[in-house]
């Protein structure tokens, strides 16, 4: 899916590799978070997006279930 295609849904997109690295981050998600996507691409979403999601029940899942919600950006 490209960017504009991304940005242009109605609902929040974060693309992160097992590592956890921020590699996808739509408009939307950017709106409704007020967080600029430039500061968040290439950081570790739960140590420093999303804090409050670094718990056993949503960071724990992305570690015990590698392809837990995998989508291929290409």
């Amino acid at each position: 899916m490209s960017t504009a295609n991304r940005d242009a849904l109605p609902f929040g997109v974060v693309g992160f590799a097992a590592d956890t690295i921020v590699q996808v981050y739509n408009a939307t998600e950017a709106r409704m978070s007020g967080l600029d996507p430039a500061t968040v691409i290439g950081v570790p979403f739960f140590d420093a997006v999303a804090q409050c999601m670094n718990n056993f029940m949503v960071a724990q899942r992305f570690e015990d279930e590698p392809e837990l919600g995998h989508v291929d950006k290409g």
